[in-house]
Parts: structure tokens; sequence; C-alpha cells
């Protein structure tokens, strides 16, 4: 929301104080409301609107930006796509804006000393950043809905890692170039290039990173969001989730109860759950999803060796067991410095044991006896005929 506000601020003389400057209360989450409050010496219950008893907040802009997107998600394939297009190219256009404008300003001297924070926090700056990676794998959810998707799909997941590892990597020489490392400590987390910006005296820049800012984070929602929609349908549809869920909209043809369902979740967790933690929790999430895929790949590729794979991993199994080594290494050296995303990860992993155990494996079970006994039906009534 930062660079929103950021964003809003060039037009001030245009728009409200009220808009360019909103009330704490009203653009932040619960959680990062009472510990903004705590940083400026103020009492919550002196700031924040009283709700039973509790200091209560809510981030409206990002509730709003939610809901828009679970309408766009909800009318389909095409419009998420333009959607995301457009996006992207701003975003795109504006990185580079951001590198061609910074690298006039990169001092080498501020590369000294390279790793200032040394290997503890290279690893978790690994962990943090791999939050930039999770939304090229949501490209796979599309597979029903892409055309040819035994080449599309690996053109585009592979594709994206270049091109995003390429943009990321002039981004961090750009910055890290521009701010000297005893700077660091200043950099505002929320909006760390408009900071670089105005610290090489390029206000005019400033906007349109904001601007960039607001596309990259608004498509990676999008992304996120339409792949919890196709992710939750394909699982009713597997019998691991109820079948009411597999619902589709009357006109956009769409699973459109998981796409209201994924909407209001995340839109609750704008209200309760603290923005930092809650993308942790991704970034635990999928490394421990990553690593399940791997283990399945090296299971599939011994169970079902003769089974016909339009894209085959390279260099099997060497590359799954590498990368389950990686993820796993990420995920335990994370946990000792990231405190209350570490608890709730494996919380939120039992939760799925207990609701896998409870109703998926349950319900997988029944429906095997149920096309084992039509089979030996099929097959004995075929038998009858032949006797005949």
């Amino acid at each position: 929301m930062q660079y929103l506000f950021q964003l809003m601020q060039g037009f001030d003389r245009y728009l409200p104080q009220w808009l360019v400057n909103p009330p704490i209360w009203l653009v932040n989450d619960i959680p990062t409301a009472i510990e903004k409050c705590k940083m400026m010496g103020a009492n919550p219950c002196d700031v924040l609107p009283d709700f039973l008893g509790i200091p209560f907040s809510i981030n409206l802009p990002a509730i709003f930006i939610v809901f828009i997107l679970g309408l766009i998600i909800l009318k389909g394939m095409r419009e998420s796509t333009k959607a995301a297009a457009i996006m992207v190219v701003i975003k795109l256009v504006i990185i580079s804006l951001f590198v061609i404008a910074g690298m006039f300003y990169v001092k080498p001297a501020n590369w000294v000393p390279f790793a200032p924070g040394g290997f503890n926090a290279i690893i978790l700056s690994t962990f943090i950043i791999f939050y930039a990676y999770i939304g090229f794998d949501t490209i796979s959810t599309a597979a029903e809905e892409t055309k040819n998707p035994q080449r599309n799909l690996p053109i585009g997941l592979i594709g994206s890692l270049i091109v995003c590892s390429i943009f990321y990597a002039l981004v961090a020489i750009t910055f890290t170039g521009i701010i000297p490392v005893e700077k660091y400590s200043e950099v505002d987390v929320l909006a760390p290039i408009a900071y670089a910006v105005r610290l090489i005296n390029q206000p005019w820049i400033a906007g349109w990173i904001s601007l960039g800012a607001l596309a990259g984070l608004t498509s990676a929602l999008l992304v996120f969001q339409y792949g919890n929609t196709r992710i939750l349908y394909a699982m009713s549809r597997d019998n691991f989730l109820p079948k009411s869920l597999q619902k589709m909209h009357p006109k956009y043809k769409t699973p459109y109860v998981t796409t209201w369902i994924t909407t209001i979740v995340v839109m609750l967790g704008c209200v309760f759950m603290d923005a930092n933690v809650a993308a942790e929790l991704c970034i635990f999430g999928t490394l421990g999803c990553f690593i399940m895929v791997s283990i399945g790949v090296l299971i599939m590729r011994k169970t079902n060796p003769e089974i016909n794979r339009p894209f085959k991993v390279p260099f099997c199994p060497w590359f799954p067991i590498i990368g389950i080594i990686i993820c796993g290494y990420l995920i335990v050296q994370a946990i000792p410095q990231l405190s209350v995303s570490a608890i709730m990860f494996p919380v939120w992993l039992i939760i799925g044991g207990i609701i896998y155990f409870s109703y998926g494996y349950r319900k997988n079970r029944q429906v095997e006896k149920e096309y084992n006994l039509i089979t030996e039906q099929e097959e004995k009534k075929e038998e009858n005929e032949c006797i005949k």
C-alpha cells in the first residue's frame, strides 16, 4: 500500500487530503496498525476505533483491489490474461526505466563488502525473495484452459523464470550500487526502490516507480488468486474436497464458488493477518510443495516408467534430488529466524493433513471401491455374454 499512497501523493493538488493521507486504521491490517501505533509511541486504543473492546483496523484499499480481481477472474481466462498482460507490460517498462536511469549513479565502491550480512543473511534473503518467484508455478494451473499445453506450458514456465531472473538481477545490481551499505538501515522496506530514486535526486521517476510497483504487486495477486481457484476446483474434481466446489457460473462458465471463496478468504486476510507473515507462509508452503512435486517426479519415474511424457525433467533423478535438498535447506535455515510464520507453518500442515485424512483420503478410497465394483460387474457381464 505504500507505493499506492506515494502515487496518490503525486496528485495531492487534485485529490482530497483524506484520500492522500487516510487514517491509519483504514489502510492497515490489525497487527500492522497496532505495530505502527507502538512505533509512534501511541496507545493503539487511543488511535484505532474500538470493536468489542479490541482495537480494529481494515486495509480498505487492499480489500477493494482483491474484490475487483475476483470479478476479473470470475469472467474467465481471457479477461484475466488481458488484465495481467497490461500490468506486466507496465511493470517491465518501469523496471527498465529504473535500471537505465539508475545505472548512471552506480558506484562499485558500494558493493564492498559484497555480503555485509554474511552467509546467513544471504540464505534468509534467498528465502524471502523466493516470494517473487512464486507466480511462475501458477502457470501450470491453467493447463486445461491453454491451447497445446504440452508445448506452451514448458515454454511459459522456463521463459518466465529466465526473464524474471534477468530483471531481478539487474534491479539488485542497480539498487545495491546506488545505496551505500551504511544507509541500508534507513531504507523504507515497504518502498525500497522509491527510496533509491530519492537518494539519486530523481523525483520525476518516483511516481512511475510507484505505478510500476503497484502494477507488479497487483498482477502477482491476480495470478495467485486465479491459481487458487483452479487448484481448489481440481481438488474437488479429484475427490479431495466437496463436489459443490465444482459449480460453474451459468454465464461465464468459470468455477464461481472457488472464485468467491478465494476472494473472501484473501479479503479477510487483509483485515486480520500481517502481510509479512502471510508472505512468509506462502514461501514456506511453496517450498514444501516443490519438495512434494520433486518427490512425486521420482516416484512416477519408478512406478510408471512407460507413461507418455511430452516434457521430461532433464537429468532425472539429480534435478529433483537437488531441488529437494535446496528447498529443504531453505526451510530449515529460515525457521529459527522467522518466529510467527515458523510456528504457523506446521499448524497449517497439520490442518491440511486433517482435511486430507478425514475427507480426501476416505473419499478417494470410497470412489476406488465403487469403481472396482463397477469394473467387476462389467467383466462378469462380458463373461456371461461370451458363454451365451
